[in-house]
């Protein structure tokens, strides 16, 4: 019977879960990793950090459940809510994500063009500062050392 390996990346850490097609717990393992905040209202992870925490929760729960790779025969990925990631031409990290929880635009409404002329109010009524627009608006207007990608 094939098992069913469930990986969660969430805010905290990174979750794995493997069970049985009854629903039944084999085994599960946990990888906690860092939430930056280098300034009052940011908040920020590596990326890296992610995978490195995604690997290493699967090999765990894998070594304490006595689990093959080739006993799996589904996987289930879940993630944190909307956060923004940049990412250079190669797909290399140019900066910590920043994430979902993050107010840095809280109190001060992002007005700033974007390529469109529009600004983020104008994408949805519903535009919160921790929403992606507002973020990486602000980065690109609000940034002075932005990579020349931002601009």
């Amino acid at each position: 019977m094939p098992l069913l390996l469930g990986i969660d990346i969430g805010t905290s850490g990174t979750k794995v879960i493997i069970t049985d097609e009854d629903g039944s717990i084999v085994a599960s393992a946990t990888e906690t990793y860092p939430l930056g905040t280098p300034h009052p209202n940011w908040a920020e992870q590596d990326p890296r950090d992610w995978w490195a925490a995604t690997v290493a929760a699967i090999r765990g729960a894998r070594g304490s459940g006595g689990v093959k790779a080739a006993d799996i025969g589904c996987v289930g990925l879940t993630g944190q809510m909307h956060g923004l990631v940049l990412l250079d031409e190669e797909g290399g990290v140019l900066r910590p994500a920043i994430l979902w929880c993050d107010q840095r635009s809280s109190g001060s409404e992002t007005t700033s063009p974007s390529c469109t002329g529009r600004s983020a109010r104008s994408f949805s009524p519903r535009t919160t500062s921790g929403s992606s627009s507002p973020g990486s608006m602000r980065l690109r207007f609000r940034t002075p050392q932005a990579p020349s990608s931002l601009t």
